[in-house]
Formats: structure tokens, C-alpha cells, sequence
């Protein structure tokens, strides 16, 4: 008599075929899991850039954008000759090259050179309390912006986004 009863070799080798076909499909998703992660650090990455060039453009030309000299709706700080204006729209802007400078345009943009993103730059007075420190509430300060650059994009159909934000103030007197 035999040690292996017969048609256990059948099991055998429909056992071994069941675990082959779960481990391909289970590596299969984890290949597939893998290129989607992938695929979102890609796009969340170039935002990232995006966003961070707009803020540095806007941090490198703060005065240009926002200055008034002479009457103003603005209040010169003391020893001070220009401010920085209260802008009608908190926004979304986009920056544009016009005659040689840049410029702040009302609306989003498709990010030059790469349209898959769209950007928008929103700019907010922030409010300083009796001591003059940063505060959600108490006396507008027009002086001190909070810029908040915000990329959206579509990945695999779903609407995705990200938002940088930084603070500048008028520091620099700019001369007439």
C-alpha cells in the first residue's frame, strides 16, 4: 500500500497553485499601492515648488507690490515716508511680468509650464493688539500681510491641494 492516499497529490498541487496565485496578487497590489504613492509624492512635491517660488517672488518684491508714497489710503509707520497699501480684494492673485516688473493680477493662473496645477495667491492684513503684537483680532495692521499661496490639481480624479503661507511687513522706507 501507499504512504500517500491517491488524489492527494491533486490537493497538493491545487494548494500550491492557490498560494502562488494569492502571492502574485497580493505583489501585484503592492507594485500598484507602490506607483500611486509615488505618483502622489511626484505631484505634491511640484506643488510644493510652485508654491514656494510664488512666496519667495512675493517676499523678494513686497515694497513693489504694496507701496504707496504720498497721499495713500494707508498711514505711513512713524519715520516712515510710504506704506503699504490695503488692497481692495484679499484675492486670489497671480503674479505677471508687465513692462519689465512684476505685477499683481486678480485671479488664478495655470502655472506657466506646467498647466496640470492651478495657483492662486491670497493676501491678508493681519491684526496686532494694544501691545502690537500678531493677534486673529484687534487693530488692523496694514503693514504686516499674511500671503497664503494655494495650488490645487486633479490626481486620479480627485481634486487635491496645498497651501504655503508666510508673514511679510514693511520694513524697507522706500524713497519718492
Amino acid at each position: 500500500m501507499s504512504k500517500h492516499p491517491q488524489g492527494s497529490a491533486v490537493i497538493e498541487v491545487l494548494i500550491s497553485l492557490s498560494l502562488a496565485a494569492f502571492l502574485i496578487a497580493s505583489l501585484g497590489n503592492l507594485i500598484t499601492s507602490t506607483r500611486r504613492l509615488e505618483t502622489a509624492n511626484n505631484y505634491r512635491q511640484r506643488a510644493l515648488a510652485y508654491a514656494r517660488e510664488s512666496l519667495e517672488m512675493m517676499a523678494s518684491l513686497p515694497n513693489n507690490l504694496f507701496a504707496c508714497v504720498g497721499s495713500c489710503s494707508c498711514t505711513p509707520l512713524p519715520g516712515y515716508n510710504s506704506c503699504w497699501v490695503d488692497l481692495e480684494s484679499t484675492g486670489p492673485y497671480h503674479l505677471q511680468e508687465t513692462a519689465g516688473s512684476w505685477q499683481l493680477v486678480l485671479g488664478n493662473e495655470a502655472v506657466p509650464g506646467d498647466s496640470f496645477f492651478i495657483r492662486g495667491i491670497t493676501i491678508n492684513n493681519m491684526q496686532r493688539d494694544a501691545n502690537g503684537i500678531l493677534t486673529s483680532s484687534g487693530i488692523t495692521d496694514t503693514n504686516t500681510k499674511k500671503i497664503t499661496v494655494r495650488l490645487s490639481w486633479q490626481e486620479r480624479g480627485e481634486p487635491k491641494s496645498l497651501e504655503l503661507a508666510t508673514i511679510l511687513t514693511a520694513w524697507a522706507n522706500i524713497t519718492p
